[in-house]
């Protein structure tokens, strides 16, 4: 509801002076502007219902509005709002900072470097990967399922075993180590420990994957368990098609990969990736998981909390 606004106290010593003078040369017109004015305050209550209220916590009747000030008066209908509104300002919120988010990411335009720089941590893990595999079965894969241990792939379930990997699971890497430039990359050793990028999965279903990419397949030759699946599709070689509930958050980490350190896939994945993540948006678990790995590692996946950025980002860092 907007705010009200009051005129200022010259204007309104005046108008009392006048409807005063007023008043006393015609008790009729003083009557009449009376009830009018009592009609109005009446009235305006019943427009502000109009819009949805909090429930109401007390049988009590509401305080008559006092004459003193009207700043009072200007509060309690955003008081008697706060309640049905507060997840709206937080949507607002949100909103907001995604929009923010999204101009900072143009302003680079498209210089690899400041975008990586955009989304690290202030500080740098010192962790290796031994380490980091270790967070993310007893933190990560944790915090995301309520205290179980989710396969990617697959979809099952078995529970925690603290840091060490449920019978018969393992640590995927979403984007290869293969196509991270290899051991005497001075940025390996970051790279192949960043916690957004590892995932639970099962080991014989994570060996079959190797480093294939992504994409959509029409004549599968392997189930990854299903409904995940292994095949060819458009163009040559095989490709890794990943379940319907994961393929947002898939994509929304391979991009995040891409831009975090600067690197390229070797196949075409940019219209696949930003049609994934809006076919599966973000959801409580996926936010959990990003929400743990930001308190372990000191940053969080932009595109989880603002999924807007995601094709953003395809067309900054030009990627296929």
């Amino acid at each position: 509801m907007p705010p009200l606004i009051s005129a200022p106290p010259e204007l309104t010593k005046r108008s009392s002076l006048g409807s005063q003078r007023s008043l006393e040369r015609s008790p009729q017109r003083s009557l009449s502007l009376a009830l009018g004015l009592t009609l109005s305050l009446a009235l305006l209550p019943q427009e502000s219902s109009a819009r949805p209220t909090a429930p109401a916590t007390s049988t009590e009747a509401a305080p008559k509005p006092s004459a003193q000030g009207s700043e009072e008066e200007a509060r309690a209908p955003s008081q008697q709002l706060q309640g049905a509104e507060g997840v709206t300002e937080s949507q607002e919120a949100q909103a907001n900072a995604c929009a923010s988010l999204i101009s900072k990411l143009r302003s680079t335009r498209g210089d690899g470097a400041i975008i990586g720089s955009l989304l690290a941590p202030a500080k740098l893990p010192r962790w290796r990967y031994r380490a980091a595999k270790k967070k993310l079965f007893a933190e990560v894969a944790t915090a995301a399922s309520g205290g179980s241990v989710e396969a990617l792939y697959t979809g099952r379930v078995l529970p925690s075993r603290g840091s060490r990997a449920p019978e018969g699971f393992n640590c995927e890497h979403l984007w290869p180590r293969a196509w991270m430039g290899g051991r005497k990359d001075p940025l390996f050793r970051l790279k192949e420990s960043d916690l957004h990028n590892l995932f639970p999965a099962e080991m014989e279903v994570n060996s079959r994957r190797g480093h294939l990419p992504f994409g959509l397949v029409k004549r599968p030759s392997t189930a990854l368990g299903q409904p995940s699946v292994i095949g060819r599709g458009e163009g040559r070689g095989e490709r890794v098609e990943v379940r319907a509930a994961r393929r947002g958050d898939v994509a929304r980490a391979l991009v995040y990969m891409a831009a975090r350190w600067q690197m390229r896939w070797p196949s075409p994945h940019a219209e696949l990736l930003s049609e994934w993540s809006r076919l599966d948006p973000p959801d409580e678990r996926e936010r959990r998981r990003d929400e743990r790995i930001g308190a372990l590692q000191g940053n969080r996946n932009p595109l989880v909390s603002c999924p807007e950025a995601l094709p953003e980002l395809l067309t900054l860092l030009k990627l296929p």
